[in-house]
């Protein structure tokens, strides 16, 4: 979120559970959530909050309805609201393996509409060949309905969107490298996205190659703090890079 302008964003983040409810015993009154706050099959959370209210979009690989939401006012009472994907020119799924489909969407919220970043996963079983196109849809409303999805490339899985104080937006990907003997995970990569047109503009830039530790993965997203745009990332463990 962007204070200090008249635009009003957020941005994913991966979820933290708080304490919040009050439990008192004999020596001592603690707050705390029981885990799991949403049971089942619920991988991969993006939290998002936009005003007193909280919403998670997680991850649905190869089932249709794609990308669960759920809602909270509280953090800790969660309501399934529906889905972001309803249709198959949103999800086309023909193709898709077990265990390919939605990795990880990015849930954010920027000026009045919500944005839902994901890629479809389609995969060759046994080998480490990925395709990975991602996309983009909008609503103004959670409950949709959602926009048709714009193409935002084809890098690899767990895209996101940042939105940028000046109004500029970018799409943020994981890199896969889906040669034999090598680190699959190549990095991270940038490019802009025009919020008018919805198409990538220039040329990507790989601002991250990696390390030693090879799974460059999992939730990525800037944020802009104090004048620093840092990017965050999961590689093995939790690594900050500004």
């Amino acid at each position: 979120m962007h204070q200090g302008t008249r635009r009003w964003c957020h941005s994913t983040s991966r979820l933290v559970t708080p304490h919040t409810v009050n439990v008192t015993n004999k020596k001592r009154s603690m707050n705390y959530i029981q885990n799991p706050i949403i049971s089942g099959f619920n991988p991969d959370p993006s939290i998002l909050r936009v005003g007193d209210e909280y919403y998670i979009a997680t991850s649905t690989f190869e089932w249709f309805p794609g990308i669960q939401l759920h809602h909270s006012r509280d953090l800790v009472n969660w309501k399934l609201i529906g889905h972001g994907l309803t249709s198959t020119t949103q999800l086309p799924l023909e193709g898709v393996e077990n265990s390919g489909g939605i990795y990880a969407p990015s849930l954010t919220y920027c000026d009045g509409e919500f944005w839902l970043a994901y890629s479809i996963v389609y995969a060759c079983r046994g080998e480490t060949w990925m395709s990975t196109p991602a996309y983009v849809v909008k609503s103004k409303d959670i409950n949709g309905p959602w926009s048709e999805p714009y193409p935002i490339g084809s890098f690899g899985f767990d895209p996101s969107v940042f939105h940028d104080a000046d109004g500029r937006k970018y799409v943020v990907h994981m890199i896969w490298d889906g040669r034999k003997h090598v680190n699959n995970f190549g990095g991270i990569v940038v490019q802009e996205l025009d919020p008018v047109s919805m198409e990538l503009v220039g040329k990507p830039k790989k601002v991250f190659s990696g390390t030693h530790l090879k799974g460059t993965e999992d939730r990525r997203y800037f944020e802009k703090m104090i004048g620093i745009t840092s990017l965050s990332l999961k590689v093995g463990r939790v690594t900050v890079m500004r």
